[in-house]
């Protein structure tokens, strides 16, 4: 995978775990620190990038229908 992609899946991961509720939006820094980090060791392929965005939307919309 291109640098790009993850540049996108960060970003996903980002809007994602603030629409959940999981990530503070007035201090994303440390926690997207340390996901990026996670993610740089783990190697990922296009196909695994692709599983993880599919994740992250089914995760928006469910809380997004929830409230």
């Amino acid at each position: 995978i291109h640098a790009e992609d993850l540049v996108h899946l960060y970003d996903h991961f980002e809007r994602s775990l603030t629409t959940i509720g999981f990530l503070d939006p007035s201090n994303p820094r440390n926690l997207m620190r340390r996901i990026r980090r996670l993610f740089n060791r783990a190697d990922l392929d296009r196909n695994e990038v692709q599983i993880l965005h599919g994740i992250l939307r089914a995760a928006e919309t469910k809380a997004r229908s929830t409230k």
